[in-house]
């Protein structure tokens, strides 16, 4: 569980996290290589 005193938190705005479940990892990470530039 993370600790919200230790959260970096934005001084305006909120944060979004989410979470993947994807069958082919692989597959997967291509595409947010191609498609956004991820590594």
């Amino acid at each position: 569980m993370t600790d919200h005193d230790d959260f970096p938190a934005p001084q305006q705005g909120l944060v979004v996290t989410h979470f993947l479940t994807v069958r082919d990892v692989s597959v997967s990470r291509e595409f947010y290589v191609d498609i956004f530039g991820g590594q």
